[in-house]
């Protein structure tokens, strides 16, 4: 392998130690599923090293334009999702190898904590294949029916999960009137809140109000005082039944909604019974994913750069504390993806936070240590929820997984 170019090569360092950590004693995982990084080695990867990428770094598109689409959604197939550190290519052969170990791993612990998480018994189980982005997000867990909604890109229905059956059952759910390209959602008294990308020119952009009793939907949100929204994404909603969501011109990029952006991407508070909408926050350029902590007094936003693709853009995940009732403050990073970024984001009873950060579940505590990772062989991850019973069920490109480990998460009802 040649350097790289303008890089003077230095000398060489002294052999590190081996990137795989024994696994602790009195455990009995499969080698190949259950992986310990040794951070200490990892620290020091033998020059020169390059992290696969998606594209020439510095290579910059408009946001809005079919080429920014064609990189971040499509090129090489989710190339720079799917390169996680053990896509990093070194000098050593040795280091090499022991990097394509990590990545037939489905749980990779970073922190001898992660192994509390997974409990003896960790499994990760791929349900559903499907077409690929035929899937979308959304996943959310209903109660009263023992079935996850989740979102198609199709435009036409949905999908729900039913649990009710072993293994678990794919079927086809139309609402009425349907739901254009849904994102996110949450389950609030019985029914379902969730944001839409809209449609073309036929239907805004918007917060709607899903009845899994009835299968109707209604109109809640669509616009900021005669604003059209951009794209209502993760939302989640408060103990005061207020609607915390994010809203960035995904809808326009991805040319599901035709009408430009009207609005700077914003975090709002929407109070379903006054009807108020209250701007938050505009400091993230692509807020997306949003997960409140066990108590509700910290908010988690994850940033999804779509502009510039190449992965020096921020993309940190965010916390706020939260000032009842509208108002966030102190604004702080909590973890950045090693992975270009984060989209869905859920927190554990323990208040650990699980992002979807494209190729893995990044666990996280709410200090920003990185627990370990959730992987699919190269998978692409979306979203995510928390089933009961210490389920998780992951959204991704190209189907639908489960995941069972110890750690309960917070399920809502």
């Amino acid at each position: 392998m040649k350097p790289l170019r303008g890089i003077i090569q230095t000398a060489a360092l002294p052999a590190m130690a081996s990137l795989l950590n024994p696994l602790p004693a009195g455990v009995n995982y499969n080698s190949t599923e259950v992986v310990f990084v040794n951070q200490k080695a990892l620290a020091t990867l033998p020059y020169y090293f390059e992290r696969g990428q998606m594209c020439k770094l510095g290579q910059k598109h408009p946001p809005t334009s079919t080429a920014a689409l064609e990189s971040i959604m499509y090129l090489n197939k989710y190339r720079l999702y799917k390169a996680q550190v053990w896509g990093t290519v070194t000098s050593s052969p040795r280091v090499n190898g022991e990097l394509s170990t990590l990545a037939k791993a489905s749980f990779v612990a970073f922190d001898s904590r992660f192994f509390d998480i997974l409990g003896p018994n960790p499994t990760l189980e791929k349900l559903f294949d499907l077409p690929e982005h035929n899937v979308h997000e959304a996943p959310n867990f209903l109660p009263a029916q023992n079935k996850v909604f989740v979102s198609n890109f199709n435009h036409t229905y949905e999908y729900l999960v039913d649990l009710s059956v072993e293994p678990p059952a794919l079927q086809n759910l139309t609402t009425d009137p349907p739901l254009e390209s849904v994102n996110g959602g949450f389950i609030h008294e019985g029914k379902l809140v969730v944001g839409t990308d809209g449609y073309r020119n036929s239907t805004p952009p918007g917060l709607y109000l899903y009845d899994p009793a009835t299968n109707r939907s209604e109109p809640l949100l669509n616009n900021y005082r005669g604003l059209k929204l951009s794209t209502p994404d993760d939302l989640v909603v408060d103990q005061f039944g207020q609607v915390w969501f994010v809203d960035a011109p995904f809808s326009y990029v991805a040319w599901t909604y035709d009408n430009p952006p009207e609005l700077a991407p914003s975090i709002y508070c929407f109070n379903m019974t006054s009807g108020a909408l209250s701007v938050v926050d505009q400091s993230i350029l692509w807020p997306n994913g949003i997960a409140f902590s066990p108590d509700n007094q910290t908010l988690y936003i994850t940033s999804t750069p779509l502009g510039p693709d190449n992965r020096t853009e921020n993309h940190a995940i965010v916390a706020f504390d939260v000032l009842y009732p509208h108002t966030l403050a102190n604004k702080r990073t909590v973890y950045v993806p090693d992975t270009y970024f984060a989209d869905g984001l859920k927190v554990s009873e323990a208040g650990n936070l699980y992002a979807a950060a494209g190729s893995g579940i990044d666990v996280v505590t709410p200090e920003g240590d990185l627990l370990g990772k959730i992987t699919a062989a190269g998978e692409v991850f979306n979203n995510l929820v928390f089933l009961p019973g210490g389920q998780i069920l992951v959204t991704g490109v190209q189907g639908i997984w489960r995941v069972r480990i110890r750690e309960q998460g917070i399920v809502h009802y």
